[in-house]
């Protein structure tokens, strides 16, 4: 998967927890999903965020990597909850 470079943030990887019965032909929902975007591109906006929490996830838990040149990774968590509703699209 690649990061988007404008500006759209989306989801590249599905991650699962370490499980006996996860089988790759057959892995069920995953345990969250992670989004990435590069440290130097203009702030992801509020709606974006809001349009995959509501849209492909669901209610899968989302984490928005932040990748910087130097190849530091800060994760955040991001629920539905924390996202004002004064936002418009």
């Amino acid at each position: 998967p690649s990061i988007s470079m404008d500006g759209v943030i989306q989801i590249c990887w599905d991650v699962y927890n370490p499980n006996s019965n996860f089988a790759k032909t057959h892995p069920g929902l995953p345990d969250f999903y992670v989004a990435a975007t590069y440290y130097n591109i203009p702030l992801v906006r509020f709606s974006d965020l809001r349009a995959l929490l509501r849209g492909p996830c669901q209610e899968i838990p989302l984490k928005v990597a932040t990748v910087s040149d130097s190849g530091t990774v800060v994760m955040f968590g991001v629920t539905d909850y924390g996202i004002p509703p004064l936002v418009n699209n």
